[in-house]
């Protein structure tokens, strides 16, 4: 398993000490894209996972750096599977009739709840008119509630993947 040196120190360190208390090798590098690669067979059933906090995940849809990461991901053709996951509560907030997406404290992002919404189902589905050559790529969602979530998911998918092989 390979952690993106770019997540942060507190972040990697839970992870890095799970992996290690659950026997599975994990070392931190750069990586392109992504910011876990889980790949238990050397080369085969390769899987990326692009992780985003709610506040992070809008603020990269608002920048366009989502759809570059997720595209990224997508035109690598050496992964089997692509997640986005994503970390914390996303709510919705109704002010004069419209519905609004809201983190878990209920604050107003700015967003549509629907514009969203249809990001998240859109990415999820193949011809979903990505870049040239990326449109049949599907990429699975994972939501968790923290990091902690986050991480005991994440190795457990890996040894899912180890255990399967």
């Amino acid at each position: 398993m390979i952690i993106d040196d770019r997540e942060p120190k507190p972040q990697r360190e839970v992870i890095l000490n799970l992996a290690k208390s659950s026997k599975v090798e994990a070392i931190v590098r750069r990586l392109k894209f992504g910011d876990f690669l889980l790949s238990p067979e050397s080369g085969k059933n390769i899987v990326a996972i692009e992780r985003k906090e709610v506040n992070d995940l809008l603020n990269s849809l608002s920048s366009g750096r989502l759809r570059r990461q997720l595209s990224g991901l997508k035109s690598d053709v050496n992964l089997d599977t692509i997640f986005l996951l994503v970390e914390g509560t996303l709510s919705h907030k109704i002010v004069d009739g419209t519905v609004w997406a809201a983190t878990k404290n209920r604050e107003q992002t700015g967003w549509r709840w629907l514009a969203v919404a249809d990001f998240l189902a859109s990415i999820q589905l193949p011809n979903n008119n990505g870049p040239e050559g990326d449109s049949d790529r599907t990429i699975s969602l994972m939501w968790t509630l923290n990091f902690e979530q986050t991480a005991m998911w994440v190795i457990g998918f890996y040894k899912y993947l180890s255990n399967r092989s």
